[in-house]
């Protein structure tokens, strides 16, 4: 599991407790009892500052002498998700490549459940890859592959018909 801390507090969003009995469940979008129909969104769009940093700290791993400022921005995250000062935090790598295998990791853990895996890996070109565990049938996917590639909206298509479809989703 990517989650090495027990104390790591996203952790509290992966598990739910009922009558002192812990269960696997994803309160990471819970909406409260209390609250007026109209008010709960389960569609939530948001740019948090955990993924700016995650952005931030990849980008300055491709920089010249931007590794610092990367492993900062991931020790500034582990901290406040371990309720740690930052320079508490080790970080162990030893090159561009361990650290950007670190990003990915907290990317990870921070964004679980937000659909940025797929774009992840897509955007880095890797074969998508499940755990024996899961439930779905499809355990790997060798990029490139179609499954990659959205389909166009129905909009678009209408509005220009000389538009090219995706192949393999847009049939």
């Amino acid at each position: 599991t990517f989650f090495d801390q027990p104390d790591d507090i996203r952790l509290e969003l992966l598990y739910a407790t009922k009558d002192e009995v812990k269960t696997k469940a994803c309160r990471k979008f819970y909406v409260a009892k209390d609250v007026v129909e109209d008010d709960k969104h389960y569609d939530p769009f948001v740019s948090r500052v955990s993924e700016m940093y995650l952005i931030r700290a990849e980008a300055n791993c491709y920089l010249p002498g931007g590794e610092t400022t990367a492993a900062n921005d991931i020790k500034a995250l582990q901290a406040r998700a371990l309720r740690k000062q930052p320079s508490e935090i080790n970080l162990v790598y030893s090159s561009v490549e361990d650290l950007l295998k670190l990003v990915e990791k907290e990317r990870i853990k921070e964004l679980c459940f937000e659909g940025h895996r797929l774009f992840d890996i897509t955007r880095k070109k890797q074969n998508m890859v499940r755990e024996s565990s899961t439930n779905s049938i499809v355990k790997i996917k060798t990029y490139p592959n179609d499954w990659f590639v959205l389909p166009i909206p129905m909009d678009e298509i209408e509005a220009n018909p000389e538009i090219q479809l995706n192949p393999g989703v847009n049939y």
